[in-house]
């Protein structure tokens, strides 16, 4: 496909799309040098769930750093989508190496567009200057950052020298960030604690740069979730499987079960309480504030909601 801007993505669909359902847009990023063919294994793990439409854009030197309009392109696609498919306002970013780098600086630039990211292995994180500021705004936006334990390489100064017409000294941060990933991971995740962020942030132990992609998977996952739905993978889980009873007796004419079913379903996302959420993000390494577990309550119930009349139509 190609984007308003002129640039190449691949598009990926479900077997078949539902005119009545409305669908996520799940964006991964590739890696340096990379292209839009790179790990697109990935976006059927999302595409499987069957509420959603990946994309893949190929991105051009500097979009590390959203330089030369880059975060532009993918609102562009956003768009372009929204009008050809039933989509939701916001899309789930995520990547790896310079895709994480991107991911995650999109979702802090452009809060207002992404309910959840996942960065794994950046070379480099937000920390002032050219590698853009953390952005209250994005406070509340579920983001899983991780990195190897053995990841030593360095790649700040080489990410720098993309910056375009601007002089590095003036815009570096206060302190040289000559770190390699995973320090500069360290530093970056202090950060977001600092400052209350929602967010998780894991190590694979003994890995170095390459983490196995069904790591990664598995890793994004949780944000996903956690911004479409409000729910971690287990308790989502349990939900998908009393949805998939429900229409099985819908399928078999089992009216009052139907009926039970949903009543169920309404009373489980109506008895969470914020301490209930609470105790279950903390139990998963989840950084968690007020306005956030607010919104986890907010968010399933209007998903609830929603999947409840899908099913009644």
């Amino acid at each position: 496909m190609k984007c308003p801007m002129g640039r190449d993505y691949d598009l990926y669909l479900p077997e078949k799309i539902d005119p009545d359902r409305t669908y996520w847009l799940v964006c991964y990023v590739h890696g340096a040098h990379g292209t839009a063919q790179d790990d697109i294994k990935s976006l059927q793990h999302f595409v499987d769930h069957g509420d959603c439409i990946g994309v893949a854009p190929s991105f051009a030197r500097g979009f590390q750093l959203l330089k030369n309009g880059m975060d532009q392109q993918l609102i562009g696609i956003l768009h372009q989508l929204s009008s050809k498919y039933k989509l939701h306002a916001k899309l789930f970013v995520y990547g790896h190496s310079a895709g994480g780098q991107f991911s995650h600086r999109f979702m802090l630039r452009h809060p207002d567009l992404v309910i959840g990211c996942e960065a794994c292995s950046s070379g480099t994180w937000t920390a002032g200057g050219v590698y853009q500021s953390l952005t209250p705004a994005a406070k509340e936006v579920p983001m899983a950052i991780a990195c190897g334990s053995e990841d030593s390489g360095k790649i700040g100064a080489v990410i720098e020298r993309l910056t375009v017409n601007c002089s590095v000294a003036a815009h570096t941060p206060k302190e040289n960030p000559d770190w390699n990933r995973m320090e500069w991971f360290k530093k970056f995740t202090q950060q977001l604690e600092q400052r209350n962020f929602f967010f998780k942030a894991h190590i694979f132990p003994d890995d170095v740069h390459n983490v196995p992609m069904k790591e990664q998977e598995s890793l994004a996952l949780e944000p996903f979730l956690l911004g479409t739905s409000r729910m971690l993978p287990q308790e989502r889980a349990n939900y998908d499987a009393a949805i998939a009873t429900i229409k099985k007796n819908k399928a078999d004419g089992k009216t009052d079960l139907v009926t039970s079913g949903l009543q169920q379903l309404r009373h489980d996302v109506d008895s969470r309480s914020k301490e209930t959420v609470r105790a279950a993000l903390l139990a998963q390494d989840w950084h968690v504030n007020e306005a956030a577990l607010d919104q986890c309550l907010r968010a399933a119930e209007e998903f609830v909601d929603e999947e409840i009349n899908f099913i009644q139509k």
